[in-house]
């Protein structure tokens, strides 16, 4: 709910930024970091071409298929979507089970 409530928000502050002229699209600023927000407030230039590859890197990455419904994994390993092992019948203290929330940062 956060999430939508913060995105409602932005996409506001993109609307009339486009209004204003300040961005060519109202979804511009999905693109841009709060840091370039601001500095674009206090009249900085619109970093068309990171706006331009963060545009491409997302249509490109919306295309990925979705992470398999489970995924089991030996404490320490990691997932890679192009090599996914099947899951291991012995199912000993040594795995990890659940369901991923969020990325690691």
């Amino acid at each position: 709910l956060l999430y939508r409530c913060c995105r409602r928000i932005v996409l506001a502050l993109g609307a009339r930024m486009r209004e204003l002229q300040e961005v060519e699209a109202t979804d511009d600023v999905l693109f841009m970091t709060w840091q370039e927000l601001l500095a674009l407030r206090e009249g900085a230039g619109i970093p068309t071409h990171a706006l331009a590859r963060r545009r491409r890197d997302f249509v490109e990455q919306s295309g990925w298929p979705a992470p398999p419904p489970r995924i089991v994994l030996r404490r320490g390993a990691t997932w890679c979507p192009s090599d996914t092992p099947e899951p291991p019948s012995d199912f000993d203290s040594g795995l990890l089970r659940g369901v991923a929330a969020a990325a690691r940062r």
